[in-house]
């Protein structure tokens, strides 16, 4: 049988120290029976990323292209710079601070080609560190549904998109496919254009998460960048869950608002009840741990972590919606202008 050649693309932002394993998780799998290029989107200069670039190509079995946006395009764009300049039909876009497994090497290489779009699991080593334990636990409980059926092929479509958790930290598809569906999206600048990428590409075609395509990844392993990543995500959230589709989580936010409303009216005018309400709110937010948790001990390990990513992403997810509601009028005053 013989098997649809792949072009991989990466694209990368200062992750410099990310960029070799990744590398050495590809040519050293199954994988390079298949793929027959490797294009890194190489946006920042804050690392070593270039030089560490330079050295992977010299001694790569097979091409690997740089290309250099000439300013910073985002994930969205810099992924679609590089899927235009890939030379095959399928292309393989994975992040930059991941790891193939050899059971998803070999899975990818083996890919029927009627599948248009191709996603997978993300494997978590929980004992590394607490970020990691964290993201478990937590992933595992809100998005059980997902969890149940990593054994299974999961179909989904536009019925049942909003039941499944989807991304593209790994993603095969149709080149073609995914091309127009950029472009499609591209003249209305996104935040959260991974779900709406998904969500129009799987109205064409099914996306499927396979059992077998899983990757290594890890979390931000610092707390401030940790829980800056959850803030910064705040605008992507509010854009699908606040303004396009209002389910459990726009509640949750809209219950979180409405609460830092009433604590910060009560600080002038009633500060000591004020404080008494923040505290009762800081401590139903670590009482939450216990949804997760595995142990008592793990309670107490990951409650502080768990408060404060509530706090950055809830923050995050309020600032979020003022960002959007602000480029919405202004788009919409730009319009009436024309």
């Amino acid at each position: 049988m013989s098997l649809e050649p792949v072009s991989v693309v990466i694209p990368t932002f200062d992750s410099g120290p990310y960029l070799t394993p990744l590398y050495n998780s590809i040519i050293k799998s199954p994988l390079l029976n298949v793929a027959s290029e490797i294009i890194f989107v190489c946006e920042g200069q804050g690392d070593n990323t270039d030089e560490i670039l330079k050295k992977l190509a010299q001694d790569s079995p097979i091409p690997l292209k740089i290309v250099r946006p000439y300013q910073r395009l985002g994930k969205f764009l810099s992924r679609l710079e590089g899927v235009k300049m890939a030379d095959n039909n399928r292309v393989l876009l994975v992040d930059s601070r991941v790891q193939l497994t050899e059971k998803t090497a070999s899975a990818i290489a083996h890919l029927p080609k009627e599948l248009k779009i191709i996603s997978g699991h993300i494997e978590i080593d929980e004992g590394k560190n607490i970020f990691c334990l964290y993201w478990t636990r937590t992933h595992t409980r809100i998005f059980h549904r997902n969890y149940s059926k990593r054994d299974e092929m999961i179909v989904i479509n536009p019925e049942n998109f909003d039941q499944f958790v989807t991304g593209t930290t790994i993603l095969i598809a149709d080149r073609a496919l995914y091309i127009t569906t950029c472009e499609d999206l591209s003249g209305s600048p996104m935040f959260s254009d991974d779900t709406f990428l998904l969500k129009e590409m799987c109205a064409k075609s099914p996306l499927i998460i396979h059992p077998e395509i899983r990757i290594e990844w890890e979390p931000r392993k610092e707390w401030w960048k940790f829980l800056k990543h959850l803030y910064d995500r705040g605008p992507g959230f509010a854009e699908y869950h606040i303004f396009e589709k209002r389910g459990w989580l726009f509640y949750l936010v809209l219950a979180g608002f409405l609460g830092l409303l009433t604590v910060i009216t009560l600080f002038l005018i009633k500060p000591t009840i004020a404080f008494g309400l923040l505290g009762v709110g800081i401590i139903s937010l670590a009482l939450s741990t216990f949804l997760f948790s595995h142990s008592i001990k793990e309670f107490f390990v990951l409650a502080p972590l768990h408060t404060l990513s509530l706090m950055a992403y809830g923050l995050g997810a309020i600032n979020g919606a003022r960002v959007i509601w602000l480029s919405r009028r202004r788009s919409y005053q730009e319009a009436e202008s024309r």
